[in-house]
């Protein structure tokens, strides 16, 4: 049966440190950020799963987006230095004039900006 020793980290505790290591390797990627004003209300959304369409508040639209999705925001997760990130589920347009979205089974973390404490910042 073979042996295996662990082999501890070096250590970083220091920038200079960090730097004494080189360039990272495989470094993950990120998508570049999206955002977009928003304006919450309160909308009639079509829920397949019961057939019925209810009037639901703190539904967050896209104001200066051609993206005709919005958001039902249904829990916060966390608070932010910034704003909050919530969590929430994901609306498309629905055609029937009753109802002005359906929900669908997708959910999305948000984060929520708060731009007077961004513009607050030095």
């Amino acid at each position: 049966m073979a042996t295996f020793t662990s082999v501890p980290p070096p250590d970083l505790s220091t920038f200079e440190d960090l730097l004494s290591h080189g360039q990272a390797t495989n470094p993950r990627t990120f998508e570049p950020i999206r955002y977009s004003r928003g304006e919450r209300s309160e909308v009639r959304i079509y829920r397949e799963s019961t057939g019925q369409i209810e009037l639901y508040p703190n539904v967050l639209k896209r104001v200066d987006s051609p993206s005709p999705r919005a958001f039902y925001i249904y829990k916060k997760l966390k608070r932010a230095i910034y704003g909050k990130v919530t969590l929430a589920i994901i609306l498309e347009p629905y055609q029937p004039s009753q109802a002005d979205d359906a929900m669908t089974d997708d959910d999305r973390g948000e984060m929520i900006w708060k731009f007077t404490k961004v513009r607050a910042t030095p």
